[in-house]
C-alpha cells in the first residue's frame, strides 16, 4: 500500500480533478466528531464515482500542507479540509474492476472480538 500512496502523492499534480472535502467548525462539536458528519457525503461521492468508471480514493495527504492549500483556495481559517479525493478515469492498464473482499461472517464479531 505505500507504494500506491507513494505513487498519488508523486503524481497529484496528473489528476484532472480534486475534490477538497471541507467542514466548517461551528465551535458545537469537538474534533473528533466534527469528521462523522462528511465522511457519509465522502463515501456517497466515492460510490458515484465507480458507479461511472471513474476512479478515485479517499486521501488525507493533503493535511502537510493545509495551510497552503487554504491560503491558495481562499479557504477561511475554520474551515477545515477533511478529505481529498483524486477523480479521474483509470489510466489503461491499471486495475480496475469488482472488488473483492472477505465474506462479512470472517469478520463480524458477536458479543466480543473474535466470536464469530
Amino acid at each position: 500500500m505505500w507504494d500506491e500512496t507513494k505513487y498519488l502523492a508523486d503524481h497529484l499534480h496528473e489528476v484532472p480533478v480534486l475534490i477538497l472535502a471541507c467542514i466548517e467548525d461551528d465551535g458545537r462539536s469537538d474534533d473528533f466528531a466534527r469528521g462523522a458528519t462528511i465522511y457519509p457525503s465522502v463515501q456517497n461521492m466515492l460510490l458515484a464515482a465507480r458507479g461511472l468508471g471513474l476512479g478515485s480514493c479517499l486521501t488525507t495527504r493533503h493535511r502537510k500542507h493545509e495551510a497552503e492549500i487554504k491560503e491558495m483556495l481562499g479557504i477561511p481559517e475554520n474551515v477545515h479540509i477533511a478529505s481529498m479525493l483524486p477523480l479521474g478515469f483509470p489510466a489503461d492498464g491499471a486495475k480496475y474492476g469488482p472488488t473483492r473482499r472477505r465474506p462479512a461472517s470472517e469478520v463480524t464479531y458477536y458479543e466480543r472480538w473474535g466470536d464469530t
